[in-house]
């Protein structure tokens, strides 16, 4: 069982008296307000004044943070500034928002924008592809599937990333539902952008078509490979450095949750450090859906791959 920065639980958990208990059930979500100070994730920062212009850096501290009892985020802390002319401060552009993008045949009306799965009206995954449109002084993003961004990072702007419908909105229903993704860009400076939003409807889908999505989108929107003993043998190898590194027969992971271990490895390609600190860690350093090219960007593989 894990209870994620937003307090939801995720997996089961054995009782003595009555079973198994399933978290991740269709029909119904736990979430807790309580959690330990460790998996509360800084979200806003009150700063002290910027230092004078250094070498073309300006620093600042933080004084407060919230939620209280959190760490990690991502606060701004240094700023590229220009000393010229014997003054310090910043130059006139770092109080403005990034620019829009310039127009193009996907972005017609040239503004910020989110394009899910080529545009299409709806999917039968979880798993997205989703294109972004942002200006060239844009150097950083935050994407959410909730409006005020709770719990999101930021991150390095990309034109391209994988992302997770379910990661922080309530699980799907049986019917027809529209899901929200959101974005804003971010300068140098940390002036955020307006927020762009992008809907798809995530549909049911019957027997047959779930099993040939399953097959073309098996793992990482990846094709599961056609050699079953190729998937084995990776596999053996996983459990072979696993057992380099806990001892043999002592991987602490339950074999219910195995498989999500070995295609993070096989077809995520995420490393064995990022796979043993999201044993330790319960999954910071390794996203179910999101392969490691694009989750070692994110916020939360930063602040839990060292520790």
């Amino acid at each position: 069982m894990i209870i994620n920065s937003s307090g939801e639980f995720t997996g089961s958990a054995l009782s003595e008296t009555i079973g198994w208990i399933v978290f991740d059930n269709c029909d119904y979500q736990v979430k807790t307000d309580w959690r330990p100070q460790s998996a509360r994730v800084c979200v806003s920062w009150t700063y002290s004044d910027w230092s004078s212009c250094s070498n073309g850096q300006q620093t600042r501290t933080i004084i407060s943070s919230s939620p209280a009892g959190c760490s990690g985020g991502s606060p701004v802390l240094s700023q590229s500034c220009s000393s010229g002319g014997g003054g310090g401060g910043l130059p006139p552009r770092a109080y403005n928002p990034p620019n829009p993008p310039l127009s193009s045949q996907d972005n017609p009306e040239g503004e910020f924008k989110i394009i899910i799965n080529n545009g299409e009206q709806s999917t039968n995954s979880l798993t997205v592809n989703l294109k972004l449109f942002a200006g060239k002084d844009t150097t950083r993003m935050s994407i959410s599937n909730n409006s005020d961004f709770k719990n999101a990072s930021i991150i390095p702007y990309q034109e391209t990333i994988i992302w997770m419908l379910n990661n922080e909105i309530d699980f799907i229903s049986d019917s027809c539902k529209d899901i929200a993704i959101y974005a804003k860009f971010y300068t140098e400076y940390g002036v955020a952008s307006e927020v762009a939003v992008a809907k798809i409807t995530l549909a049911q889908e019957t027997q047959n078509q779930k099993s040939k999505t399953d097959q073309k989108n098996f793992a990482y929107s990846r094709e599961r490979l056609k050699s079953l003993p190729e998937e084995q043998n990776t596999a053996k190898e996983l459990k072979q450095e696993l057992e380099n590194h806990y001892g043999k027969n002592r991987i602490p992971v339950h074999k219910k949750h195995w498989h999500t271990i070995v295609n993070s490895y096989v077809y995520g390609n995420y490393p064995i450090n990022a796979i043993t600190q999201a044993i330790k860690f319960g999954g910071k350093t390794v996203h179910p859906s999101i392969p490691f090219s694009a989750w070692k960007k994110a916020g939360d593989y930063s602040e839990w791959i060292n520790k």
